[in-house]
């Protein structure tokens, strides 16, 4: 056999495995373990993981027999080599602390196998590093990622249509809970069912996307079109039929930083000004969360401050950066700040600002001046001040995104924040594709409507009998407003969840070097378990396996300095790779699915704020992170070129 023969079958025997993988994790289950999911799943990445490496091994051992060279450059240990792709330190210091942290365990045998029912002991953990690592040097070629991405996204489409089936009262299963009110599919937990669509979406939109611009026009282009728009609103639909906080807020997180770079608002030109502008957007953008989601400024006066001062800090920052995307350099004069200011105030007491229980008599005609304040700062706005307002615009539209089933104003509003989308970032944008205009127009709509429109019968129910206590149609508007009102009594008035938080404080200082051991919360829980947790609990004794933010169970676990190294090391390390990577892909249509998999992975990490991964999103997540860095590490995925379906 040639050596061009196997190589070419070696990279279809890795897709193959890889497509297994993707196409198994979120729907593989069976009622003989159905209150224990991951074991399914985690038996299919052990294997799958296995049979990847064997092959690794082989093809490196061929190879080297027939001298072949790397386009990477290469580390060589004597008769070893490695082809280096970044971060290698970061990863081999990781490995160092999780071995560290599972020989001097609290409790050996769990941080070696992980406790029931996750399973998340040193096995695992190394098995995600190994996967993270055989995706990034494996998947090389166009073709690979291409089938991948049908791998990865009519699977998630099946299991959207189990949970909207599920919301809908028509299932195969038995549930021990009710899987009307918060639909799960086949991932078992409705909050993790949730992440795992919602980290799917952007990689639906570039899809879309990708297919509209790479692709010559036919009629198996517009079919693929058509079929990918109606995939994304059954995947959005059923992560918002979830009703998990944690992830709404990872994807208000992420979404406007991807609409951003799609739109041509964040620059992919020059690797300094993208760095500065993800982090910059990404910090503000979860600042301003803190107070119009979380409502911190209302926890004193001192915490409003200096809430106030750092989102006035980011916004003017932001203007900044857009007057040097235009050559303006320097601080800006007085009279520069006049319409970005006014904008910015337009759109705060039009979209933002609580207006309480004034009446609406007075607070419509405020409402409304207050859009045509922001109407005329676009319409004189050029420049940098356009780029600026439109910025805000899309903020503006995510954060307003998951309220709109709760009123028919916040549907209204939802209207007006769309046409100023359309008015301030598809009409003249010479950067996009018409076509791809439409298409991002007609998903915002979507999102608005299948989230809008099961609301509207109970609305009109409620309005007609506003004293009644049934309950018609899906139950969307209360189920939404009760996670909603909730996010405000976690971060204010104290909750289960705050106090594990708390708890983790005296824990990660007496294991701060390497933790208490890798998977010992539930076994250490209750040395740490504070006074008020039962009663905040419902009143017994319950001992949680985790606490509920992945990066106090990473602190206490691994400790403090093992969670630096994966954190700073690993995951900012890994952002970097992609962010400059995204600058050398720019004229390549892939970059998309570069930027696709850096936004899922940001509603990972924003959904684990108030949450932990389990082995499916877990798989996701260091799959995105292996294909991202493959896409921006191999040169077959720089080119530009138009592609026939």
């Amino acid at each position: 056999m040639k050596i061009s023969t196997f190589k070419r079958w070696s990279e279809v025997y890795f897709l193959v495995l890889f497509a297994i993988l993707a196409v198994g994790t979120p729907l593989i289950f069976t009622s003989l373990t159905r209150s224990v999911f991951e074991v399914n799943k985690m038996l299919l990445l052990r294997l799958v993981t296995i049979f990847i490496s064997l092959g690794w091994l082989f093809k490196t051992m061929i190879n080297r027999s027939h001298f072949q060279s790397s386009e990477l450059p290469v580390k060589r240990f004597g008769p070893f080599s490695w082809e280096k792709i970044g971060i290698e330190i970061p990863l081999i210091l990781l490995v160092v602390f999780n071995v560290l942290s599972t020989v001097f365990s609290q409790n050996i045998r769990l941080s070696v196998i992980g406790a029931y029912d996750r399973w998340e002991g040193i096995a695992t953990a190394l098995n995600y590093i190994l996967l993270l690592i055989v995706t990034a040097k494996l998947v090389t070629r166009r073709y690979q990622i291409k089938w991948l991405l049908v791998a990865l996204l009519v699977p998630c489409a099946i299991s959207a249509v189990y949970g909207v089936a599920q919301s809908l009262g028509w299932d195969f299963m038995q549930w021990s809970v009710d899987p009307t009110k918060r639909v799960f599919a086949c991932i078992n937990n409705p909050v993790h069912f949730c992440a795992y669509m919602g980290m799917m979406v952007p990689v639906g939109i570039s899809s879309l996307l990708y297919v509209t611009s790479a692709f010559k026009k036919n009629v198996w282009q517009i079919a693929a079109q058509w079929f990918l728009y109606i995939m994304i609103t059954l995947i959005f639909y059923a992560q918002y039929l979830s009703f998990s906080r944690a992830t709404w807020f990872g994807f208000a997180l992420a979404m406007p930083i991807f609409f951003l770079v799609v739109l041509g608002l964040m620059r992919t030109e020059r690797q300094r000004t993208l760095i500065v502008d993800f982090f910059l957007t990404l910090l503000g953008t979860l600042t301003f969360y803190l107070y119009y989601i979380f409502n911190f400024h209302l926890k004193g006066v001192s915490i409003a401050i200096i809430l106030s001062t750092l989102i006035v800090g980011a916004l003017g920052a932001t203007f900044v950066l857009c007057r040097s995307y235009y050559g303006q350099t320097g601080v800006p004069k007085l009279k520069d700040w006049v319409l970005p200011l006014l904008g910015t105030l337009g759109l705060f007491f039009a979209f933002i600002f609580n207006w309480g229980d004034i009446s609406g008599y007075i607070v419509w005609p405020l409402r409304l001046l207050s859009l045509g304040v922001f109407a005329g700062t676009v319409y004189l706005g050029k420049g940098a001040v356009s780029e600026y307002l439109a910025r805000l615009v899309v903020l503006v539209v995510f954060s307003n995104l998951q309220f709109v089933s709760l009123s028919f104003t916040n549907m209204l509003l939802y209207i007006c924040l769309v046409v100023a989308f359309f008015g301030t970032n598809l009409r003249g944008n010479e950067k996009l594709h018409r076509e791809s205009k439409l298409w991002l127009f007609g998903l915002l709509v979507s999102f608005g409507l299948v989230i809008a429109v099961p609301a509207i019968p109970e609305m009109i129910h409620s309005l007609q009998n506003p004293d009644s206590k049934d309950v018609v149609g899906l139950q969307a508007a209360g189920a939404v407003q009760q996670k909603l009102e909730s996010y405000k009594k976690d971060a204010m008035d104290g909750s289960a969840r705050v106090s594990m938080w708390k708890s983790a404080v005296p824990w990660i200082q007496d294991y701060w070097i390497i933790g208490s051991g890798l998977d010992t919360i539930k076994y250490m829980y209750p040395i740490y378990r504070r006074s008020e947790y039962g009663i905040l609990e419902g009143g017994h004794n319950f001992t949680p396996d985790r606490l509920h933010n992945e990066y106090l169970n990473n602190m206490a676990t691994k400790g403090f300095v093992g969670s630096v190294v994966y954190y700073v090391g690993v995951i900012i390390g890994w952002y970097l790779i992609v962010l400059r990577g995204l600058v050398k892909l720019n004229r390549s249509p892939m970059k998309l699915f570069a930027l696709a998999f850096m936004s899922g992975e940001t509603v990972y990490m924003g959904q684990v704020l108030f949450n932990f991964g389990v082995v499916a999103t877990m798989v996701l997540f260091y799959t995105f992170m292996g294909l991202a860095w493959a896409i921006v590490t191999h040169s077959d995925f720089e080119q530009e070129q138009s592609e026939t379906l």
